[in-house]
């Protein structure tokens, strides 16, 4: 890849990126999350005429990803004024007018399947445009998201914006979430919950008919892919599965939520958009 056009891509994402002026001897960081551009001059160090010089240490190996451990989060009671208007399917219908029918819709909302999820505020739908390109699979929602009824709050939803933008995909996706309800009880995705929404995911797949999914975490990409295999395993390629007839291409990578804690996997993230990027020009060929 151009050096140039990766340098643009790293910015766009919140990557500190480092570069050699060599005429000078000095490195230059470019910190793009402040609005100047720092230049810190250092100097190379000579060897000493009795000293040997030192060999150059080794990086240490990065270590895999731990799995993305989700903290219990403290729950607002849902009668609190915080200004935020009730769910309805009628406000649904008018947020996303004719994404999808009135008749899944209900059926999302009126859902009582899984008895854990049963102090859920909202049943989330998902957010995004019709006949999107990339259809973006998550988690189950989160306190704040439940709260908010919509995926993707704050800091997250502000990476995940400058994410898909880097790779001018910011107009073309729908994200939604593998469980559409958040759990007060029970709050990890088991395997029942997956099961009783999963027609729900289907269904929205099929209307929205992309061109390729994004698969965001472990959990989701091997309930998407029917495999056991890790994570790590199952990220830097292109997988595909049948669904209802069609063969989509799937890439598999970090939730936003991940990053911001673990923003050393940034770079990470950055080839798997650009592999998704390449699938989705593919495929529009």
């Amino acid at each position: 890849m151009n050096n140039s056009l990766r340098q643009y891509y790293l910015k766009t994402i919140g990557i500190q990126a480092w570069a050699l002026n060599s005429s000078v001897d000095e490195e230059i960081v470019i910190d793009y999350d402040n609005e100047y551009i720092p230049i810190v001059s250092v100097a190379k160090k000579e060897p000493q005429p009795d000293q040997e010089p030192q060999p150059d240490q080794e990086p240490q190996p990065d270590q895999e990803p731990q799995p993305d451990q989700e903290l219990k989060p403290q729950i607002k009671d849902k009668h609190s004024n915080n200004n935020i208007p009730p769910y309805s399917i009628e406000n649904e219908l008018n947020k996303t007018p004719a994404l999808f029918s009135s008749e899944l819709l209900e059926a999302i909302h009126t859902c009582k399947q899984c008895a854990g999820r049963s102090a859920r505020l909202n049943a989330l739908i998902g957010q995004g445009v019709d006949k999107a390109s990339v259809f973006i699979i998550s988690d189950a929602p989160s306190a704040e998201e439940d709260q908010h009824h919509q995926y993707l709050v704050d800091k997250s939803q502000l990476l995940f914006d400058r994410m898909l933008t880097t790779i001018a995909l910011e107009n073309h996706y729908f994200y939604t979430g593998i469980v559409k309800c958040y759990s007060l009880d029970n709050y990890a995705t088991s395997d029942m919950d997956i099961t009783n929404c999963r027609e729900f995911l289907f269904s929205q797949i099929k209307h929205i008919k992309p061109s390729v999914l994004l698969v965001l975490g472990a959990r989701q990409a091997q309930s998407v892919l029917n495999s056991k295999q890790s994570f790590n395993d199952l990220r830097g390629q292109v997988h595909y599965s049948d669904i209802d007839g069609i063969n989509y291409p799937i890439i598999i990578s970090y939730h936003p939520a991940y990053l911001l804690r673990n923003p050393e996997y940034k770079k990470e993230a950055l080839d798997d958009l650009l592999r998704l990027k390449y699938c989705v020009e593919e495929a529009s060929h």
